[in-house]
């Protein structure tokens, strides 16, 4: 099946874009283990990796079948490998960087939207734990005026008895 060199070139040049996307999508990758515990940073590449490799299979995959009718072409894997290499070689350091950056600055941004959402959660749980203790408190005081030694005296030996001791009784 023929296609048209400018879908041809269409599809080159798209590749090549996806491959880059996916150079990016490596530098957040290392971006985001960095940041891990060193035990956790094998296992989280491992894992970006193979997303990485799914999203690259299937990005291939959908750009052969819209613009080449569904026929593989093998150019497409070499204009995204292009890509990826490309990305790599050229502009992967200033990407981590401006990454690393905008990470920071996301967590000092949290940090400082969370800090009084905390205070304010911690206040609520103290005010809670207090609103629990007068609550049993209270019942243990309402228990006592209910119950009092007398009556518990009864309740107790009605029980050792059995409960249905009072209907043989009758």
């Amino acid at each position: 099946m023929e296609i048209s060199p400018i879908l041809l070139t269409w599809l080159l040049a798209y590749s090549f874009i996806f491959g880059a996307a996916l150079g990016v999508l490596d530098d957040v990758a290392v971006v985001l283990c960095k940041r891990l515990k060193k035990s956790t940073v094998r296992l989280c590449r491992f894992l970006f990796d193979f997303a990485l490799c799914a999203v690259a299979t299937v990005g291939i995959i959908l750009l052969n079948y819209y613009l080449n009718k569904g026929t593989f072409r093998f150019f497409t894997l070499v204009g995204a490998a292009a890509g990826v290499w490309l990305h790599k070689n050229t502009l992967s350091a200033i990407v981590k960087i401006l990454l690393d950056y905008m990470l920071e600055l996301m967590e000092r941004i949290l940090r400082v939207i969370a800090a009084p959402i905390l205070k304010l959660l911690l206040k609520l749980v103290s005010i809670l734990l207090k609103v629990k203790y007068f609550i049993q408190k209270a019942l243990e005081k309402i228990r006592g005026m209910v119950y009092n030694n007398y009556i518990k005296g009864k309740v107790f030996s009605k029980a050792e008895r059995g409960f249905l001791a009072d209907f043989r009784e009758r």
